[in-house]
Formats: structure tokens, C-alpha cells, sequence
């Protein structure tokens, strides 16, 4: 987590990972927003005036440690880590209980930390075997694959990149198997204590709120426990409708939630949707390796409660690969990454029984087996973990070095909002201020409509009348105009002698062409 996000104090420079550089331009301001703005009731800092539709509650948390005093790297990296941890802890636990076998437990946790993907074959393809082949592993400094977002077939969401960018992912994941855990060690024990089934419920009911998607998949896991496992019956009901009440409010402030518009569409074939059954059947191949063969293999030899617990997460697999929710296709990895969590853990159990089957019989073949199964189920992961191990670090001016920063933090409300002509990392959103239109990727995957905003913006900024403009600023809530002279981004560009003669200067800084307009409390 460190290696991807830190902070240099004597610099005053906060440093991002260049494989979540991207990413980090919204998460940042949203930690900021908490920290040094103010932002109740929600709203993205990159599309203000509409309840936000973001998973908002791990980053605010993050944002209450960094306004208590605790440096944004610490704050953000503790509570990762421990996340991360603790989602560890529950793969080891859950799949030792199912398969009463430590070694199973231990193998679920390394299958989950070094993906069994084929993308080593990408990498063998651009760095072919050779005396340097080590030397390549140990050096590279981009994923062998990165599907859809640049080359190769296998996707780019298996690698550990994913949990150091969606930091909160880590944390709801072990929620949900933490509540598949508990509940299937009470119902060999007595029931579930009342205070058992409140806690589980305040969990599950917050995950709207941590993250969308993974309350829908709770709420698949948990209905089709409802339907395997009656000795927990009651407690799922229990925790069901305490659990409604408590997600209820949630989904009600954010009703155009991404889960619940239009976007919601059949969409068969995920990252390789209108191919064919062979090419989507090859790209599940190249995903998923060995455990192509292992976890049907684990199955079938798995107990009957460990099956009937692969029959719980299973249909996030078809979810995932037959039904659009958001505008970007690619968000539907989540339903992977925790069906393969708990398809590792079969796939541990096949090559435990089978190590432990053939050895009775031939000792080296079953050794061999082991490791050469063993190899090509890590492989990937370990090419993968390398990029990680390389990650190089973006830096910019933090509060109170960027005198820009300092000015809108210490000089304008913590509720205001800026229009501006940079998207990315701008001032206003690293002092904790909103801004009216951000970089659109992020506004249209979260399921906003960006048209009418932009044409807006567009209209603002190529006003040539300040009354126009004047009260299309106060119609839309904005409070300051702040114009980058030497740079802006494309469809951003306006005239700065036109704000400079109708409008209050502010701020400026004339060597850095930057200058910060108000909005006038009256429009003549």
C-alpha cells in the first residue's frame, strides 16, 4: 500500500503510484473533500449539486483521520492495510473450516495473492526465454496484460493492482466472507446470538455505502444460503431485514444509484461481448488458468457443505458475464474477483487430495505434480507481483507548499465550488474544494449525465457576455472561476482577458499563469 501511495514530509509532496495515477484523480479529492472541505450530505467532488453515487465510507473515514491529524498517506495505508489483512485472515479461516485442512487454507491465500492467469505467455511474448529471463522478471515495470485497458487477453484485474487501487474493495469482501463464516460455524453450534446477528446486520447494511456492487453480490451469496442451508434459515432472515433497514436509507438518498438506472442491460460475454462461444470460452482459459480443471475437480471431490457453498457464489460468475450495470462493462470484475477467491479454495483442495492420493502409491509423481501445478497456478502472479515490487511514484505540491492550494484552502468556504480548465489534480479538489465538471471518465462510469453539464461549461467559457456568464454561474452554484493561463483540457479553453475585465481577481500567480476568479453575489 505504501509502495503505491506515499508521502514526502520534507517536501511537503504527496507521491501516487504510477499504476493508480489515474484512479487516484478522483479518490483524492473525495478523501479531501471530507478532510479539508466540507461534504455532508455527499456529493462527488467532481460533479457537485446531485447526491453523490459513489461508494463514499471508506474514504471518509480516511478523510476524518487526516482532519484529526493524521498524515493522508498514514491515514489511507493503515486503513488499507488492515483491510487487506483482514480479508487475508478470512480466505485463510473460511477455506480451513470447509476443507478442516490448514495446508488448503494457507494455498487459498498465496492462489489469491499470485493470480494463476496464462499472462506469463504475454510475457514470454515480449521478453522471450533467455539468460535475462530472471533479470526480466525481476525488472518489469508493466503487467504483461492488461486487458481491456491495453495489450493482451487476460484482464487486468487479477493482479494485487486491483485491492491497491479500490482500497475499500478488500474490506468489503471480507464482510461478506466473514458472514459466510460465521454463519456456517453457528449452525453446527448453537444459534446466533442476537448481538452476533446486529453486528452482521450493521456490516452488511453499511456495504452500499463502501461499495455498491458488493452489497448486490451479499445479497445474491446470502439468498442462495437461504436456500441451501435451512439450519440458518432464521438467522438469514433476521439479518436480512435488519439489514434492509439499515441499506434501505442509503439507497433512498442516492435513488439514481448506477445499480438501479438504465444502464442496467443484458450484455452476454463480458470483456469479449458479440465474439464468439470459442473466443469467450478461450478468454476464460486465459483468465483462469489451471483452474480451469482444479476447481471443477475440487468440486467434485470437495465435502457437501463446501459444495454447497461454491453453489452460493457461483451465479456471480454468470452475473458478471451475462449482465451489464454501469455504463463501463469492465466494473463487472468484482463478481470475479470474489467467485475466484472461493474457486481458489477449491482449486487447493484438488491439489492437496491429489498430492496426498498418488503419493500412497508413486511419491515423486505426486511431488512433481504438486510443484509443477503449484508453478503455473503462481506464475503469473509472481511476474505480476514484480510490477508492483517496481512501482515508480508521480509527485505533486501539497498544502502549504503549493501557494495555490494554501490560498483556496485558507481563503474560500470548505462547501464552495469551482469551475476550472483542468480536470486532473487540481488545486481546488487537493484543498478539499469541489469542482463543477471533472475529467468526464469518471463522472459518466459513475452514471452521471455529463451532456448537459458540459455544454454548460462550454457556454460559460466561450461567454463573451458577462451578464450570460455571470448568470450561468449563479444558476449552477459556481463560486469561483479558476484558469490555468499556460495549460487547460481539451474542450476547456476561454479567454482570460475576459474574466480578468469582468470579473474579481482574486488569487494570482503570474509566473504560473494561474488566477482565481469570484463569483459576484449580484448579477447586473
Amino acid at each position: 500500500m505504501n509502495k503505491s501511495f506515499s508521502y514526502d514530509p520534507q517536501k511537503q509532496q504527496i507521491l501516487v503510484g504510477s499504476k493508480i495515477w489515474s484512479d487516484y484523480a478522483a479518490h483524492l479529492p473525495l478523501i479531501r473533500s471530507f478532510s479539508y472541505g466540507q461534504n455532508w450530505p455527499p456529493e462527488f467532488p467532481l460533479f457537485p449539486g446531485l447526491p453523490i453515487k459513489y461508494h463514499f465510507l471508506f474514504y471518509l473515514l480516511v478523510g476524518l483521520l487526516e482532519r484529526i491529524g493524521l498524515r493522508i498517506d498514514l491515514a489511507l495505508n493503515l486503513l488499507s492495510g488492515l483491510s487487506f489483512f483482514l480479508l487475508l485472515l478470512i480466505i485463510y479461516l473460511l477455506a480451513k473450516y470447509l476443507f478442516n485442512s490448514r495446508k488448503v487454507g494457507l494455498l487459498s491465500v498465496i492462489f489469491f495473492l499470485f493470480n494463476g492467469t496464462l499472462s506469463f505467455l504475454e510475457f514470454f511474448k515480449a521478453h522471450p526465454f533467455s539468460t535475462k529471463t530472471l533479470t526480466d522478471i525481476w525488472t518489469l515495470t508493466n503487467y504483461p496484460s492488461f486487458m481491456p485497458y491495453g495489450q493482451g487477453e487476460v484482464a487486468a484485474f487479477w493482479s494485487l493492482n486491483t485491492f491497491v487501487n479500490q482500497r475499500h474493495l478488500a474490506l468489503t469482501f471480507f464482510i461478506i466472507l466473514l458472514t459466510v463464516y460465521v454463519l456456517l460455524k453457528h449452525q453446527q453450534e448453537k444459534p446466533l446470538s442476537l448481538k452476533g446477528i446486529f453486528c452482521l446486520s450493521i456490516l452488511l447494511g453499511l456495504l452500499p455505502s463502501i461499495h455498491k456492487a458488493t452489497f448486490a453480490m451479499s445479497a445474491v451469496v446470502l439468498a442462495f444460503m437461504l436456500l441451501f442451508f435451512s439450519k440458518i434459515r432464521k438467522d438469514l432472515i433476521k439479518i436480512g431485514l435488519l439489514t434492509a433497514l439499515i441499506a434501505l436509507p442509503q439507497l433512498l438518498s442516492t435513488s439514481q444509484s448506477q445499480m438501479l438506472e438504465s444502464n442496467l442491460s443484458f450484455y452476454p460475454g463480458y470483456l469479449v461481448h458479440g465474439q464468439s462461444l470459442i473466443l469467450f470460452i478461450r478468454h476464460w482459459v486465459m483468465n483462469l488458468g489451471l483452474s480451469v480443471i482444479f476447481i471443477p475437480l475440487g468440486f467434485i471431490l470437495a465435502p457437501r457443505q463446501a459444495k454447497k457453498v461454491f453453489l452460493c457464489f457461483l451465479p456471480l460468475f454468470f452475473i458478471g458475464n451475462l449482465v451489464k450495470f454501469t455504463p463501463e462493462i469492465a466494473a463487472n470484475h468484482k463478481f470475479f474477483n470474489l467467485f475466484i477467491i472461493i474457486g481458489n479454495m477449491f482449486t487447493a483442495y484438488a491439489l492437496v487430495w491429489s498430492f496426498r492420493s498418488i503419493r500412497h502409491f508413486f511419491f515423486p509423481f505426486s511431488f512433481f505434480l504438486f510443484l509443477f501445478s503449484f508453478f503455473f497456478l503462481t506464475f503469473s502472479g509472481v511476474i505480476d507481483f514484480m510490477v508492483s515490487k517496481n512501482e515508480f511514484y508521480y509527485s505533486f505540491d501539497d498544502y502549504p507548499k503549493d501557494k495555490q492550494v494554501a490560498f483556496i484552502k485558507d481563503y474560500t468556504p470548505g462547501n464552495a465550488t469551482f469551475l476550472t480548465n483542468i480536470y486532473n489534480y487540481h488545486p481546488a479538489n487537493i484543498a478539499g474544494r469541489k469542482i463543477f465538471f471533472g475529467w468526464p471518465y469518471y463522472t459518466w462510469s459513475n452514471g452521471y449525465d455529463i451532456g448537459p453539464r458540459y455544454e454548460i461549461v462550454r457556454q460559460i467559457f466561450s461567454s463573451q457576455d458577462r451578464k450570460t456568464a455571470c448568470f450561468l454561474l449563479q444558476q449552477n452554484k459556481i463560486d469561483y472561476i479558476s484558469l490555468n493561463g499556460q495549460r487547460y483540457d481539451e474542450g476547456l479553453e476561454t479567454t482570460l482577458s475576459f474574466w480578468q475585465s469582468n470579473f474579481p481577481l482574486i488569487y494570482q500567480d503570474k509566473k504560473n499563469q494561474q488566477f482565481i476568479f469570484k463569483t459576484p453575489s449580484v448579477c447586473e
